[in-house]
């Protein structure tokens, strides 16, 4: 109740509001549909689509035991310096970027990059059901950031998931609600070289 309280889902008599209706029209936890309803006000609701699918399901990237620091220096290539949610919609540009037509070059390019084409295709199934239900709500999610402009991005993430914020404390992020933040983050510094 707490985190719905939080969101403004609910009120202080635990009724729901116009915002907690308007957040069950969607079909996502409830702090992602704030998220996509925070994306309208700031014009970025492309870039939050994409980024909702992303984090729903499977994860994106592969790590083989045998292949880590391969994997490591792939993953590095898409990190952006506001964190792990806009460094995963850098993958989907760059897998966008292929022709769709060119199904191999897709492949290769995944293979090459240790991304799991698989789970990133069902991340775009899901952002394109997520389209269709804001067509169906009049929710234009067309709208996206210009440039490298990510504030609008953040602003929308931390409104609807705020209880997963991370902060650096003692040398390390550690979300505010949990542990530390997972070892492939791109919040978290590459581990030392190995002395061979």
């Amino acid at each position: 109740m707490l985190a719905l309280h939080g969101l403004g889902a609910i009120d202080n008599s635990l009724a729901v509001t116009k915002l907690g209706h308007q957040m069950l029209k969607f079909p996502l936890e409830p702090s992602q549909a704030r998220v996509l309803l925070a994306s309208v006000a700031r014009s970025c609701t492309a870039d939050v689509l994409d980024i909702l699918a992303l984090v729903n399901d499977s994860p994106i990237f592969l790590d083989p035991l045998d292949k880590r620091d391969e994997a490591g220096a792939a993953r590095a290539g898409f990190s952006h310096r506001d964190g792990d949610h806009l460094t995963l919609l850098n993958v989907l540009r760059s897998y966008e970027a292929i022709p769709k037509r060119d199904a191999a070059g897709r492949k290769a390019w995944c293979r090459a990059r240790f991304v799991n084409e698989r789970n990133l295709k069902r991340a775009i199934q899901a952002r394109d059901q997520m389209r269709d239900i804001c067509e169906r709500e009049g929710v234009d999610w067309q709208t996206r950031t210009e440039g490298d402009d990510s504030e609008p991005v953040l602003r929308c993430l931390v409104e609807g998931m705020f209880n997963r914020c991370a902060v650096w404390s003692g040398g390390e992020y550690r979300q505010i609600v949990g542990n530390s933040v997972h070892s492939w983050s791109s919040l978290v510094p590459p581990a030392p070289e190995r002395v061979r």
